[in-house]
Order: C-alpha cells, then structure tokens, then sequence
C-alpha cells in the first residue's frame, strides 16, 4: 500500500496542491461566513457548519466514542467503510490510539466530524513544506481516515481525503528530495567558490607575472651596474698588481742603498781614523822616501857603466 501511496502522491502532487485541497475542505466555511445555516441534513463532507470551539476537537474523537467492542455495538456497518477500514488498517496499526480498534463510520456525530474538518484545513494552511518536516503527519493522516467515512462524500472529496492520507507516506521521500535539493545547493556554491577561488587564482598568477617582469628588468640593470664596478675593479686591480711590483723593486733599490749606505757608515769612521794616523807618520814616510829614492839612484849610477856592455 505504501508504494502505491507513494506512486499515486507523484502523480497527483504535480497537480494538486495543498491550497487546493485546503479550499475544497473550506467551501462550506465560506457559506457560513456568509450566514447560510443548513436546513436539511448534510449532504457532504464539505457541507457541515465550522465553529471556533469546534476547532480544538481531537482528531481521535471519533475513535474515543467507539471504544465499545464491534460485537457489542448496535451500529451498522456497511461493506465500504469495511473497506475503507481494511485498506487504512496498516496505517491505522502504527497511529498511536488508545483503546479497543473500532471501525470509523458514519456514526460519528456531526460536531466532532466538523471539528475533525476544520483542524485538517488549519493543518493543510501551514503548507506542505512545514508539514512534511512536522509532528502532525500522523494526526493529519487519521483526520484524513475519519473524515474519508462521512457519508454523501463526492468523489473528488474522496480522493482529495485519500491523497492527503498519502501526505506521510510521501514526507520521506519529500525530506530525501529536499536533502539532496540542500546537497545540490551547497554543490553548485562549492563549485562557484572554486570557480571564484580559480579566476583570482589566475589574476594573482598574471600580476605575479608583471611584478616578476619588472623585478626582472631591475635584476638586469643591477646586474650590469655591478658588471661594470667589477670590470672597473679588475682594471684597477690590475693597475695595482703592476704598481705592486714598481714597489716591490724599488724597495728592493732602497735595502740595497740602505745596506751600502750602513757599510759606508760602518767603514768610514775606520778609514777616517786610518787616514789621522797615516798624516801622523806622514813626514817620517817623506823622509823614508827620499832617502829610498837617493839610494835607488847611486844604485843606479854605481851600474850605468853596465849599459849596453857586451863580452
């Protein structure tokens, strides 16, 4: 029954919607605000007068006034609310009802199936949205059941009351599309925050791109600066090496000079105190000399006869 349910609440919700089924159940609403009180016994679901004090009825009314066991019971039931019966009995085993089962028929007074009208219309008007994700599925579910026995039911009435008892079992499926709806939305915005994310990415990458162009350029005229400091540092390093031998030379010169220039000093003092005593013996080595000189010419005279002498 839940699968045909479900099929039949897909195929009907595309054109149903909770506002007309809301309306359907207020049509005779309208007539009373308009003071149009009933004057024979209702004809319809829709037909029975609506009041505020009936508005707080409970929708298990109807089962609270049939607590008495079917065996004992005088009222007559008839094979299609049997049917009814039969056909809701798996939904009805999972309402939480107090009490002996009872068959719901056309029984129940009028009051409490007005009662039972006007709190399924107030529930239909929070939207199906709300009341998909609400506690109130499974009181909308059995005021659906109760009001599906009023007699004289229309058989568009019947089957608005049949696709509503089928709003619980389409708010799993309704929650599940809604979920993934929420997982599609937050798809998409991941999607859009990377696509997003990807263009700054790629605008971030172009001025990396400029920025690294024009420090590129000031590399480039940094680089060649300092080329050219350190061309002009090899020309002068080269000048210095050339200079650094010009130095080492001419300080070899002057150790040279240096060195001549301390034997002088340590020689001349001698040769100056070898003149002094050389001048004291001057007159003596003059005499000495003449003499010598006298003697080496009477040598000489004493053998000039000797000159050319032949035997």
């Amino acid at each position: 029954m839940k699968q045909e349910g479900r099929y039949l609440w897909k195929k009907v919700n595309s054109n149903i919607t909770n506002t007309e089924v809301s309306n359907a159940l207020l049509v005779k609403e309208e007539s009373i605000e308009n003071n149009e009180a009933p004057n024979k016994v209702q004809s319809s679901l829709f037909e029975s007068p609506v009041s505020d004090d009936n508005a707080a009825i409970s929708p298990l009314a109807c089962h609270q006034e049939l607590e008495t066991p079917l065996k004992d019971s005088p009222l007559a039931v008839t094979p299609e609310d049997f049917d009814n019966y039969i056909s809701s009995l798996d939904d009805i085993l999972h309402l939480p009802i107090h009490g002996s089962p009872s068959i719901i028929s056309g029984s129940c007074g009028e009051k409490e199936m007005t009662g039972a009208r006007k709190k399924l219309v107030n529930l239909l008007r929070i939207g199906f949205p709300a009341l998909f994700t609400s506690d109130r599925l499974t009181e909308v579910a059995t005021l659906s059941l109760e009001l599906q026995n009023e007699p004289n039911l229309s058989d568009r009435e019947l089957s608005m009351l049949k696709l509503i008892q089928e709003i619980p079992l389409a708010s799993k499926d309704f929650l599940e599309a809604k979920q993934v709806t929420k997982q599609g939305d937050k798809f998409f915005a991941d999607l859009e925050a990377k696509v997003t994310r990807v263009s700054t990415l790629r605008d971030d990458y172009n001025a990396s791109k400029k920025e690294i162009a024009l420090l590129e350029v000031e590399d480039m005229s940094t680089s060649s600066a300092i080329q050219e400091i350190d061309d002009k540092i090899a020309i002068l390093q080269s000048r210095r090496a050339a200079l650094a031998k010009v130095s080492n030379r001419t300080n070899k010169k002057i150790a040279e000079a240096k060195s001549k220039q301390r034997m002088v000093m340590d020689h001349l003092p001698k040769m100056v105190d070898e003149i002094q005593v050389a001048n004291s013996e001057t007159s003596e080595w003059k005499l000495k000399k003449q003499k010598s000189a006298e003697k080496e010419v009477e040598i000489l005279t004493k053998f000039a006869p000797l000159k050319g002498f032949s035997i």
